[in-house]
């Protein structure tokens, strides 16, 4: 699918969408195919690519703050009784997001929301 299509698809503009386009090709996310015929294929299934794979991809390795930012911590890290709980917490986002696959994003709600509470069974 050309970057075009899937830039009027998702409603954004062609030059936002073929960066990110080509930041989820780097990842090897997306398969990019020059030419007449080229364009982007999902290089994987849906169910097996993360919503973290895409943001990292996107965006660099997630940091809620600077207290768990590893490539620009925080000066106070040593001292801050905050920063242990950050850790944590940014650990819990990480796990998350790992959890939930590109299907699930495209799926119901609804569904991915039970996901994410816990509920062992899933019905949609």
């Amino acid at each position: 699918m050309s970057a075009s299509v899937i830039a009027e698809a998702c409603e954004l503009n062609l030059s936002l969408a073929s960066k990110v386009l080509k930041l989820l090709a780097r990842a090897e996310i997306l398969t990019s195919t020059r030419g007449v015929y080229g364009g982007y294929s999902l290089n994987q299934d849906p169910k097996a690519i993360s919503l973290l794979d895409i943001i990292v991809a996107i965006e660099g390795p997630m940091a809620v703050n600077a207290c768990v930012d590893s490539e620009n911590p925080c000066d106070r890290i040593e001292e801050c009784n905050l920063a242990p709980h950050w850790r944590i917490i940014n650990q819990k986002l990480y796990d998350n997001f790992a959890t939930v696959s590109l299907a699930e994003l495209l799926g119901k709600p609804v569904k991915l929301a039970r996901k994410l509470d816990g509920e062992t069974e899933v019905h949609q």
